[in-house]
């Protein structure tokens, strides 16, 4: 077992850093910024179109996808933190190591070791290290300050390399 090089509890405020953080990065991908460049123009066309035919059902339509879409946010800032407070529960012990070759975690609920290798890319949003697995959307995302300024850089070296 790798010893740890960093060793933090997790915090309310890290808990409150991570939801944004984590939607601030979701928010920003491609697919995402192309999902909202797509409902955007079918709701301005639906609220168009209700206002040439005085179509009411086309019209609330059209602002129910602005309201929904409004809403997206706040429900991904929502789906983070109670991921982080799966993985890693207020109050718990969270062990990190990163090596040149593996990431090591231990939380009171699990221990990992997984692959530098089989990540793509590490990007630091906010205070949250978001490391995207290679070939897919999935990601892991941490508090940055579980880990050593060293072992960030190493990640960031590494990582898509």
């Amino acid at each position: 077992m790798p010893k740890p090089q960093s060793t933090i509890t997790i915090t309310d405020a890290d808990m409150r850093s991570h939801g944004r953080d984590v939607m601030r990065y979701l928010m920003t991908t491609p697919t995402m910024l192309i999902a909202f460049a797509f409902v955007a123009l079918a709701s301005v066309a639906a609220i168009v179109v209700s206002l040439m035919t005085n179509n009411v059902t086309m019209l609330i339509a059209g602002l129910g996808m602005i309201v929904i879409t409004a809403l997206v946010p706040f429900l991904l800032r929502s789906q983070a933190k109670k991921m982080l407070r799966a993985a890693a529960p207020e109050g718990s012990r969270l062990a990190t190591s990163i090596t040149d070759d593996t990431v090591w975690l231990q939380s009171p609920l699990a221990t990992q070791t997984l692959k530098l290798s089989g990540f793509q890319k590490a990007t630091l949003v906010g205070d949250t290290l978001i490391l995207r697995f290679r070939g897919s959307t999935n990601y892991l995302a941490l508090p940055v300050r579980a880990f050593t300024p060293d072992a960030v850089a190493t990640a960031r070296e590494r990582v898509g390399a």
